[in-house]
Parts: structure tokens; sequence; C-alpha cells
């Protein structure tokens, strides 16, 4: 069908989304299947759909809102998006760390950034011993 200059517009505060010529005038988001109007989604204002909405979720993109999300690594995430980078781990609780952009559990990060034993090769964490510019497990030494 055809599209009229409402279609380009913010659901909420009603500013321009697209200009004349089609170019992006503002940063827009869709709303999530819940919100969907009709046989589209309500287009929203980056202002208007983080107020409305919640900002995206840094794991599936979605709005999370504010009431129900998780603020962590200066990035809003859904409980459930909420998990450590590493595949089939679960979610992270209070103690995580950040690591190239990623969010891991405490096991995931120190198997991936812990020196490997000179003996064994496996992860050295707190308590080895440093020799011979080398690690090592103090049981192996």
């Amino acid at each position: 069908g055809a599209t009229s200059m409402r279609d380009h517009e913010c659901a909420s505060c009603g500013c321009a989304l697209l200009g004349p010529n089609g170019q992006q005038l503002v940063s827009f988001a869709s709303a999530p299947p819940a919100e969907e109007a009709g046989d589209g989604q309500k287009l929203f204002c980056r202002a208007c759909r983080d107020e409305r909405l919640g900002p995206p979720c840094r794991g599936c993109g979605l709005p999370a809102p504010r009431s129900s999300s998780v603020l962590a690594g200066n990035s809003v995430w859904h409980a459930d998006c909420f998990r450590c980078a590493e595949p089939g781990c679960g979610p992270l609780g209070l103690e995580y760390h950040e690591h190239d952009g990623e969010l891991l559990c405490t096991e995931h990060f120190v198997l991936r950034n812990a020196p490997s034993c000179a003996r064994c090769e496996g992860p050295v964490a707190g308590g080895g011993v440093s020799a011979l510019g080398r690690a090592w497990h103090r049981e192996g030494f």
C-alpha cells in the first residue's frame, strides 16, 4: 500500500523519523510484537522507545524494562540474557568478569586468562608458583 508521512513519525511523540527522501533523521526502533498495531509495528524514536519500553538488551536487542533488567558492563540485560559468554554455561550471578567485551563467570574467566602450568598445561589460578619465567601449580613444582 501507499505510505503516508504518519508512517514515518514516532508513535509516541510524533517527531519525524524519516526525511522527505527517506533518509533517517533520528535513531528509531520498532516495538516488540506485544506492541504491534494493526498489520505493522509501531515505530518509536530512540528516546520514546527507551522511556516507554526500556533500552535494548545487549544480549538479544529487545527492549529491557528497567524494573526487571540487569545493569552490567555498561549495558542493560534481561535477567535471562545475562549469561556467561561461554557456550553451554548458565546465568551469571553477582560475581562476573568482563573480558574482551564479553561477560564471563569466574570459572571461564580463569580458564581463558590464567597462565598455563609448565608441567600439566592446566590453568594456574591463585596459589601457583612463578619460576624460570613460567607458571607452575604448587603441587607440581
